[in-house]
C-alpha cells in the first residue's frame, strides 16, 4: 500500500486538520444495538498542481469488542465496506463528505 499511495501523498502537505467534539452526534443502530458518534472533521491541506483545498467530513466514533475506533467515512466506496463488515450499519445515512478550493 504504501508503495501504491506513497508517490501520491508525497503531493500532499497537511496544513491543518481538527474535529469538532462540541459538535459530534450521538446515534444508535437502527436494531438498537450499538451506540456511536458521529463527530464533523476537516483537512486542510495543499495539493501539487491544485492548490490549497478543504475536505469536510465526518469521523465515525464506534466501540468493538471494547476497542474504540475513529474512521473516517468521506465517500461511498468506505461507507459500503463499513455497511459489509458491520451489517447492522445497513439502515444508517452517513452524509458524503465534501472538498472545495481554498483561496
Amino acid at each position: 500500500m504504501r508503495q501504491v499511495l506513497g508517490p501520491m501523498l508525497e503531493q500532499v502537505h497537511i496544513d491543518n486538520f481538527g474535529m469538532n467534539l462540541a459538535a459530534a452526534q450521538e446515534m444508535t443502530t437502527p436494531t438498537g444495538g450499538r451506540t456511536y458518534l458521529l463527530i464533523p472533521t476537516w483537512t486542510e491541506m495543499t495539493v501539487q498542481g491544485v492548490g490549497r483545498i478543504r475536505a469536510d467530513t465526518q469521523t465515525l466514533a464506534w466501540q468493538d469488542d471494547g476497542q474504540w475506533y475513529l474512521i473516517r467515512i468521506e465517500d461511498a466506496p468506505q461507507q459500503a465496506m463499513l455497511r459489509e463488515a458491520y451489517p447492522e450499519l445497513a439502515g444508517v445515512d452517513f452524509p458524503l463528505g465534501t472538498t472545495r478550493q481554498l483561496p
